[in-house]
């Protein structure tokens, strides 16, 4: 039988923004006290890819997620085994990406990587942020290697 810990973890994924948002202030609470850091220690190969997949959610639940990784990040024991952790080793994650791209996809990367530049030398968040997250070369074929935590 799952404990409460191990079904609060399980919410980390709930395809509900509510419940999702629910369960990572938690989490993020628990990683501000010791003994709420000494529970999730048994439990860091969940709470460390999980919390990880939710840094490319919305601000509402990337920023708690953030924090919490921060937090756990300053427990001794956590941080070594956060280094320990290995998500996708790069070979991986170099071995999902295509050997040859189509002219189309090349140019829409590239006035992306354009943008990217302009919106930082014009100090546009919104475009920056946009820039960011339209690639269509790599991040949609290293998605799936994440989708095992998300």
């Amino acid at each position: 039988m799952a404990t409460e810990l191990e079904e609060l973890l399980q919410f980390l994924s709930f395809p509900s923004l509510q419940v999702k948002k629910g369960a990572v202030d938690i989490v993020r609470d628990l990683t501000g006290s010791e003994d709420g850091l000494q529970a999730l220690t048994y439990y860091s190969q969940i709470v460390f890819p999980s919390l990880s997949c939710l840094l490319a959610e919305n601000k509402e639940i990337s920023e708690p997620a953030a924090q919490a990784l921060v937090n756990l990040s300053e427990n001794s024991e956590l941080s070594i085994k956060m280094i320990e952790y290995e998500y996708s080793p790069t070979k991986k994650m170099r071995a999902v990406l295509p050997t040859e791209i189509s002219m189309k996809e090349h140019i829409w990367n590239s006035s992306q990587a354009g943008a990217l530049v302009a919106s930082v030398l014009q100090g546009d968040l919104r475009v920056l942020g946009k820039a960011m997250s339209l690639d269509k070369i790599v991040e949609p074929k290293r998605k799936r290697l994440a989708t095992r935590c998300c």
